[in-house]
């Protein structure tokens, strides 16, 4: 069963999930569900990953969250 990114965003389990992506993506489906660890894993995603990460500290520190978001920039141009 296929579901939106918003769905998902509403399932309980994720009541403390904090959305850092554009919202313009929300009615996006979901094919697969991808956890990283570790920064520079994101290479690994295609399109309809839902992304989440876990441990980055990515909220508090602006370095690397631009670092992380630079990454899924190039990503998605390959």
């Amino acid at each position: 069963m296929a579901i939106r990114i918003y769905e998902a965003l509403q399932l309980p389990i994720m009541k403390q999930t904090k959305l850092t992506a554009e919202k313009k993506g929300l009615q996006n489906w979901i094919k697969w569900v991808t956890i990283v660890e570790v920064i520079e894993d994101i290479y690994r995603l295609q399109d309809g990953e839902f992304l989440i990460t876990t441990g980055f500290g990515l909220g508090e520190n602006t370095e690397k969250r631009k670092e992380f978001e630079k990454l899924l920039s190039a990503h998605n141009r390959l």
